[in-house]
């Protein structure tokens, strides 16, 4: 009786932990650099009427950039799963759209000033609707639907939990 496999346990277990390792390697770098930007913009003094991005106003580099890594990387890894020949221009493609559209809040507020509430909101909730949309696109419309490798799935959550961890490792070295 033969059992199941994925492609990646099929042919070995070195091409899942090598997906697995990069999506690890990669949450965790993006997300010490995203702390060190942040920390950078919240000692900066930009701002205008009404808003500032010292402080508390130095949260939109997560945001927009932790959004954008998330978009780009679970895009990358849906269009990876469906054997996409694109997938890592696609997956950037992504990540900056997401990135863009939750630092579109900074031009809101220089152009407006305190009246841009409303956008500015708008702005965030666009950037994480394009995070989960884009990846679903990219699941929905893969060329190869016969398999979806589990460690894709497993790579997405690593991911997400090392861009966290990043987060949170940089914070003391922030103090």
């Amino acid at each position: 009786m033969s059992i199941p496999t994925t492609p990646a346990v099929s042919s070995g277990s070195g091409p899942a932990a090598r997906l697995l390792l990069a999506a690890a390697a990669g949450g965790v770098l993006a997300g010490v650099a995203i702390d060190l930007l942040t920390a950078l913009v919240a000692a900066t003094d930009i701002g205008g009427d009404g808003w500032t991005l010292r402080g508390n106003g130095s949260l939109v580099v997560p945001f927009s950039l932790g959004t954008g890594v998330l978009a780009g990387g679970w895009t990358a890894l849906a269009l990876h799963a469906g054997r996409s020949p694109r997938w890592l221009s696609l997956g950037i493609l992504a990540g900056l759209v997401a990135a863009v559209l939750g630092a579109s809040q900074v031009l809101f507020l220089a152009l407006l000033g305190a009246d841009a509430g409303v956008l500015v909101l708008v702005s965030l909730a666009a950037a994480v609707v394009w995070m989960v949309g884009a990846p679903l696109v990219a699941v929905v419309r893969a060329q190869d639907r016969a398999e979806r490798p589990v460690w894709h799935l497993a790579a997405a959550v690593v991911l997400t939990l090392a861009l966290l961890a990043g987060l949170a490792a940089a914070i003391p070295v922030l103090r």
